[in-house]
C-alpha cells in the first residue's frame, strides 16, 4: 500500500501538484484498508497538534512489521505444539500399563494400527 501511495505522490509532483506534509499524512491514514481501523483512528485522534508523513510511515511500518513478527510466533507455537503432541502419543512410556486407544482393523486387536500389526509382517 505504502509503495502504491508513494508512486501516486511522484506522478502528482511530477505534474507539479504541491501536497503539503501534513496533507500526505492524512491521505496516507484515510486510504489504509478497513482492516486498519483502530490504527487509522490511533493516528488521526492522538494528542498531537500536527501529524507528518514521515511519522505516520513509521509507525505503519512499525506495525506491519510487528504483525509479520506475531504471525511468525503463532506459526511456530502450533508446529511446536503438534510436535510434541506426536512426540506424546508415539511414545509407549507415557501409557503407563494402559493401552493406548489403537484398535487394529486387521486382527481386531487393541493397542496398535495395522501399520504396526505383528500378524501383517
Amino acid at each position: 500500500h505504502l509503495d502504491e501511495f508513494n508512486f501516486i505522490l511522484i506522478d502528482l509532483e511530477s505534474m507539479d501538484v504541491k501536497i503539503e506534509d501534513e496533507d500526505k499524512a492524512i491521505l496516507l491514514v484515510v486510504s489504509l484498508p478497513s482492516s486498519y481501523k483502530h490504527f487509522k483512528e490511533i493516528l488521526l485522534y492522538s494528542n498531537k497538534e500536527t501529524l507528518s508523513f514521515e511519522d505516520v510511515k513509521a509507525s505503519l511500518l512499525s506495525k506491519e512489521k510487528f504483525d509479520l513478527e506475531m504471525r511468525g510466533e503463532k506459526i511456530e507455537g502450533l508446529f511446536v505444539r503438534g510436535e510434541s503432541f506426536d512426540k506424546r502419543n508415539t511414545d509407549k512410556s507415557t501409557f503407563k500399563g494402559r493401552k493406548p486407544n489403537k484398535f487394529c482393523k486387521y486382527c481386531k486387536k487393541r493397542g496398535h494400527l495395522i501399520d504396526e500389526c505383528w500378524h501383517v509382517k
